[in-house]
């Protein structure tokens, strides 16, 4: 059961992310599948940065958690609906929920829309993956991600 509910929920991103349509849930699916693939320093030697500093892999896993405690301190109606995210008070609202401050809630707001512009950019480009795969041959194992292709 368990892996049928898996298998359901790659295909719903898969398609979310062929589609460009990124939400606050596609976006912790996605986390969550990366944190599945291994440890942060692994996954970021497989997308090529061979000479990570300790300090800087240990601070983006802490990020990701704290991303992670934000998201799941949204209501369904916020993660399904990005924008609501801009406003103010709702920030403060889901950094009190998730035990962080509103500038950490504010960052993981303009990460993520950075992070749909770029979904929308590669909407554009389909092949994109493929030129990225000659570039760095470790880039083929992301092929199983949701949103990498099949």
């Amino acid at each position: 059961l368990e892996k049928v509910k898996e298998a359901s929920e790659e295909q719903a991103l898969e398609k979310a992310m062929e589609s460009g349509e990124l939400n606050y849930e596609t976006f912790l699916a996605q986390m969550r599948a990366m944190k599945k693939m291994g440890p942060l320093k692994q996954v970021m030697q497989m997308l090529g940065a061979y000479d990570l500093p300790e300090e800087l892999v240990g601070k983006g896993e802490e990020k990701m958690a704290s991303f992670e405690a934000a998201v799941l301190s949204m209501t369904t109606k916020e993660r399904e609906n990005p924008d609501l995210m801009h406003n103010k008070s709702r920030q403060e609202r889901v950094a009190k929920g998730a035990g962080l401050k509103p500038d950490e809630v504010r960052e993981l707001v303009s990460n993520f829309d950075k992070m749909q512009k770029m979904m929308k950019g590669m909407k554009k480009n389909r092949g994109l993956l493929k030129r990225f795969t000659k570039m760095s041959p470790d880039l083929g194992k992301l092929k199983g991600m949701p949103g990498f292709g099949a």
